[in-house]
């Protein structure tokens, strides 16, 4: 069985200046994706009953949703208030993915600006993540997101260690800025136990941002062996969901009909694949 080519609503949004659903809406089936990996935004949450409302009555397959990077820093902080307003957070992240029927969430167990500086702290509120996500039957997946002070790949490793319930979304990406992405197809201890649940494609060239601006390669455009690593996922014999993740916003804010375009054949060449 394969993997399932999901595509980001990424694509499509931006944080902070497009985080309007709608577009969702209008635009999603050019991507030629049969489903998608749902991006969470703060803005959604004073009318959070009618963003789930239009998605969910759109007929678009939402089966992952990537929660509130926000969740994160919460989770890292000192202040006891902050760690249980973010696992609150998460908790509304967890209920809106339980009504859009998703299966997996992803989670950023550290972020900025609190980091993995103290990742013990993040570790030891993991539990209470995975209690929340199991009470709406969803899976946890942590992403490999970048280390301040340790590595991706170790950081998830301790996450792994705390929890057997705890799953992991590779991100080829924020791998490749740590060099980890031949590690994380190596690494048996990962492999264990079908913990990998989800994975982030997209390329990567040495650089993140233009300026100000955030960057996102499709495969073929960085330097990375995406290839060596889809192969290295099929000898796993990893059957989970991919989600290609882009952007077709130029700097200005407006939808590139040419880079929607592009996403689509990417799409329709990992599908066959």
């Amino acid at each position: 069985m394969s993997p399932t080519i999901l595509c980001s609503t990424g694509i499509i949004t931006r944080s902070p200046d497009q985080t309007d659903h709608k577009p969702i809406l209008e635009h999603s089936a050019t991507l030629g994706a049969s489903a998608l990996e749902l991006a969470v935004y703060e803005q959604w949450y004073g009318h959070l009953d009618e963003v789930v409302q239009d998605l969910g009555s759109s007929g678009l397959s939402f089966p992952v949703v990537h929660a509130d990077k926000a969740i994160g820093a919460g989770l890292g902080s000192e202040d006891g208030d902050e760690a249980e307003e973010a696992l609150g957070l998460l908790e509304t992240n967890c209920r809106l993915a339980a009504a859009l029927k998703a299966s997996t969430i992803v989670v950023h167990l550290w972020e900025l600006p609190t980091a993995d500086r103290a990742i013990h702290r993040n570790v030891e509120r993991l539990a209470a993540c995975l209690d929340t996500a199991e009470a709406y039957r969803l899976a946890l997946a942590v992403e490999t997101i970048p280390g301040f002070h340790a590595t991706p790949l170790s950081n998830l490793r301790l996450a792994l260690e705390s929890d057997p319930r705890c799953f992991v979304t590779l991100d080829t990406e924020f791998l490749g800025f740590h060099g980890e992405v031949e590690e994380s197809i190596r690494a048996d201890w990962l492999w264990s136990d079908s913990r990998v649940r989800h994975v982030h494609l997209k390329d990567f060239d040495g650089r993140m941002r233009e300026g100000d601006v955030r960057r996102y390669l499709l495969p073929g455009e960085g330097k990375l062996d995406l290839q060596g690593f889809l192969g290295g996922l099929r000898e796993r014999g990893y059957d989970g969901t991919i989600t290609l993740e882009a952007t077709a916003r130029t700097p200005s804010g407006e939808l590139d009909e040419a880079r929607l375009a592009q996403v689509a054949t990417v799409v329709q060449q990992l599908s066959g694949s």
